[in-house]
């Protein structure tokens, strides 16, 4: 499930941080709250052209495997370039719902997989990290390889933090139908309630 589909950024030698989350993606969120982005550094990109391009994509679900013994504590980022334009490694930041006290006790690190799935496979199979740096609502990891994806996983029941939402449906001029909408505490996942038709009344 990609909802807003694979989307292109154009990046040049004076680098900068892009945000990787759609418009209107933190909508229903806090306004402090962290959102995926990119960080280029100055310099990275190194083409006859003066600019390069970086492909990317927020999936919240699909046919995904963590590693054994370990859940999903994010949405997973598709990202793809060309690796010969780049010369110094890009820097993700990806906000998490990890809810526990202890991240190194709790195997808080990043995942990855390839972005091709091998031939007759079903599901891309994440494999942990070494390194990345992880804030109590958001992880950072430098990136090295061109064509990856990429999510925070920690260990199976370990606490996640949640949003409940209050939703309103209408179904006809008169009838209306309140609902709590329980999802991970992304604000992402308000984006997708709200494509599938849902109303925010009291995030």
């Amino acid at each position: 499930m990609i909802p807003d589909g694979i989307q292109s950024l154009t990046t040049d030698s004076t680098g900068g941080q892009y945000q990787l989350e759609p418009p209107g993606g933190q909508e229903g969120g806090q306004e402090d709250e962290p959102v995926i982005s990119l960080k280029v550094p100055p310099g990275a990109v190194k083409t006859r052209g003066g600019s390069a391009t970086v492909d990317y994509a927020v999936i919240p679900d699909g046919p995904f495997r963590p590693p054994d013994g370990y859940q999903f504590g994010s949405v997973v980022v598709y990202i793809s370039y060309d690796g010969r334009s780049f010369t110094l490694a890009h820097s993700l930041s990806l906000p998490h719902w990890y809810g526990g006290q202890d991240g190194a006790r709790d195997g808080l690190v990043f995942a990855m997989a390839p972005h091709a799935m091998e031939e007759g496979e079903q599901f891309y199979h994440f494999k942990t990290l070494d390194g990345g740096e992880f804030g109590v609502r958001h992880g950072n990891l430098n990136l090295n390889d061109p064509h990856v994806l990429l999510a925070v996983v920690f260990r199976q029941g370990v606490t996640q933090s949640y949003y409940a939402s209050l939703w309103t449906c209408q179904y006809s001029p008169t009838l209306f139908c309140n609902k709590v909408v329980i999802t991970f505490s992304h604000h992402y996942w308000l984006q997708v309630c709200s494509v599938r038709g849902l109303h925010d009344v009291n995030a």
